[in-house]
């Protein structure tokens, strides 16, 4: 593990409060634009189910309606919202565009979505469903694969929108196995696949991962630490962040939407104090420590990194209601 040493010789990013948004209901999803110029909330609030804010001056978008469960932006900055139905729409400031697609979701509004980053292909999972495939560089999208699946589900697209990756979990004679299958993809729509083999040493389908120009990025159990797997192997390369140490309890983490920095959420036991919760940022291609917020006793929810890990936004993990966004000091 890292002693300091790495974090004493760069200098250190330290973050101020920029803005509260209250809230009214619990968040399902958070994320940052491309560019870092919008922030996007999928709530349960049945009065404004999406929230979308412009960065800067904090002011209201025209977002989606109707209940959603999951967001992403795609690498254009167009918004993709889950829920009954996965639809895609083009941010503007006076008025939202009808979306370009709308492809089913799960009956309930229980749908996970992952978006290629080249913007031409859509997972769909279906709570206690299905995870569906999309090809969406079509006028309707196409649906290219579809399979059974449980609660626990690990799916991704590689950097460069040429794969795509899904777990599975069933037993032989008696025993679970647990496998990791590919589809190759072409910018046409074709796949090729899947090919089988085993999950990557130290992954499972319970992991949260990200997909990053510098590899898979996940927390690793039970280190508690963070870890990035090569494109070309999936091969683990632990970073040993220096402040997962020790009786630290990880609980969540954030990439940032240009892919370069990762936030992580430690929460340290202090004798008989309340434990302490902060947010680490730790860049990517160096795997050093970067950046450091403390949020005090009580944990945060929903996470999200705009570009540059210039903001962290964030989420309270108890009954209070308010997103709040913290600058980079400059």
């Amino acid at each position: 593990m890292r002693d300091g040493s790495a974090l004493a010789a760069t200098e250190a990013m330290t973050y101020l409060p920029e803005h509260t948004i209250p809230l009214r209901e619990i968040t399902n999803a958070l994320a940052f634009s491309p560019d870092g110029a919008l922030l996007a909330l999928a709530t349960r609030d049945k009065h404004a189910h999406n929230l979308l804010y412009r960065v800067g001056d904090w002011s209201p978008q025209p977002a989606p309606r109707f209940a959603r469960y999951d967001l992403r932006f795609a690498a254009d900055g167009a918004l993709v919202v889950a829920g009954v139905g996965v639809e895609r729409f083009i941010p503007n400031p006076t008025k939202l565009a009808k979306s370009a697609f709308s492809i089913p979701g799960h009956p309930k509004g229980i749908t996970r979505i992952e978006v290629s980053p080249d913007g031409r292909w859509i997972a769909v999972h279906k709570y206690l469903d299905r995870l569906e495939l999309w090809f969406v560089g079509v006028s309707p999208p196409e649906q290219r694969c579809s399979v059974w699946t449980g609660t626990a589900q690990l799916f991704f697209f590689a950097a460069d929108s040429a794969r795509f990756f899904h777990s599975s979990h069933h037993y032989e004679a008696g025993h679970p196995v647990d496998a990791l299958h590919e589809i190759a993809l072409h910018a046409d729509g074709r796949t090729q696949g899947p090919t089988d083999g085993p999950l990557p040493d130290g992954l499972s389908a319970h992991h949260a991962v990200r997909a990053t120009p510098h590899g898979l990025v996940t927390l690793g159990f039970p280190e508690r630490d963070v870890v990035v797997y090569d494109w070309d192997a999936m091969r683990p390369r632990r970073l040993g962040v220096r402040s997962l140490e020790g009786a630290a309890a990880v609980v969540g983490f954030a990439v940032s939407s240009d892919g370069c920095h990762v936030a992580v959420q430690v929460g340290t036991d202090r004798d008989d104090r309340p434990r302490e919760w902060k947010l680490v940022v730790v860049a990517l291609a160096t795997g050093e420590e970067v950046g450091e917020l403390p949020i005090g006793t009580v944990s945060a929810g929903h996470l999200a990194l705009s570009p540059r890990a210039e903001r962290i936004a964030f989420t309270r993990s108890d009954t209070d209601r308010e997103l709040r966004i913290f600058r980079r000091d400059a």
